[in-house]
């Protein structure tokens, strides 16, 4: 939301997380394009991928196939 953006908040919240996943050889993030320039800042580095995503399976799903 726009009123919590630029105040630190997912900046520390991915910083807790990298710190509690630091054993982990590898650490995969998939977000929109918007948001990598974020990503980068926090010293991730782009990369590209395939997914699916199914959906008819998602909670409170109205999106036709």
């Amino acid at each position: 939301m726009p009123s919590h953006q630029r105040k630190g908040i997912g900046a520390t919240l991915l910083e807790r997380m990298l710190h509690r996943l630091q054993h982990l050889y590898m650490i995969d993030l998939l977000c929109d394009g918007e948001m990598q320039n974020f990503y980068e800042k926090q010293g991730m580095i782009k990369a590209s991928g395939m997914l699916i995503r199914n959906y008819s399976n998602q909670s409170g799903a109205t999106a036709s196939s």
